[in-house]
């Protein structure tokens, strides 16, 4: 056995080491379908500035925010944050229990705050506790209205960001915005191929190495 061999096997026993590894395909994986979609782009290098992209393209207008998937809140925060002016309302919903199964490495419960919804006082928010199959139907998005609708995916995982998508989707008009948290991931891309891009025409508006954000510009009947 050559020295060079006896180093890579010894490497690819590391499971951080060879986590990264696999990270880094799936997100060359990404940067390929991000070309085959959306041709030449530009990756912004955090979700972070993603938003700051997403925040400049909304300018001028007013987004009921729809949050699937809050966890502790840091999403809801940076926007409210940063862009306060562009939020008409808000509406977050979540389990607050934690996954409810295994994705990736994080087991079945992981970010779980105990139930308790984030502490952001405005009076714009609504939190929606428990499974998104039960909550949905409380969610409310005018057909007539002088609003657009930016709708987060942040779920990670696949089943209930199918429900989140099925019932917005015919609620969706030209100008209002997608966003997902974890586009480069399997869930999430199977959403967008099998169900989201099929929908409809939308436009690129951003990205990082993970997420992804659109412009809805037709959804189809």
């Amino acid at each position: 056995m050559t020295l060079q061999s006896i180093f890579l096997k010894n490497l690819l026993r590391s499971k951080l080491i060879t986590a990264k590894i696999e990270l880094i395909i799936e997100m060359l994986d990404y940067f390929k379908w991000l070309q085959k979609h959306f041709g030449h782009i530009r990756i912004s290098n955090s979700r972070e500035k993603n938003w700051q992209v997403m925040s400049k393209y909304m300018h001028g207008s007013r987004y009921q925010g729809v949050e699937f998937g809050v966890a502790w809140g840091y999403l809801t925060w940076w926007w409210f944050k940063n862009s306060s002016d562009l939020i008409e309302s808000w509406h977050g919903f979540d389990r607050f229990t934690g996954l409810p199964r295994d994705w990736r490495n994080f087991k079945k419960g992981t970010f779980d705050t105990g139930g308790n919804v984030p502490d952001i006082q405005d009076n714009r928010i609504i939190w929606y506790k428990g499974d998104l199959e039960e909550q949905i139907q409380q969610l409310q998005i005018a057909n007539e209205r002088d609003y657009k609708v930016i709708v987060f995916f942040d779920l990670d995982i696949f089943e209930p960001s199918l429900v989140g998508w099925q019932n917005v989707k015919h609620s969706l008009k030209n100008g209002d915005i997608l966003y997902f948290d974890e586009a480069f991931d399997k869930d999430e891309r199977k959403l967008l191929d099998e169900f989201v891009l099929p929908s409809g025409e939308f436009e690129f508006v951003g990205c990082s190495w993970l997420t992804l954000s659109l412009r809805v510009k037709q959804i189809y009947s």
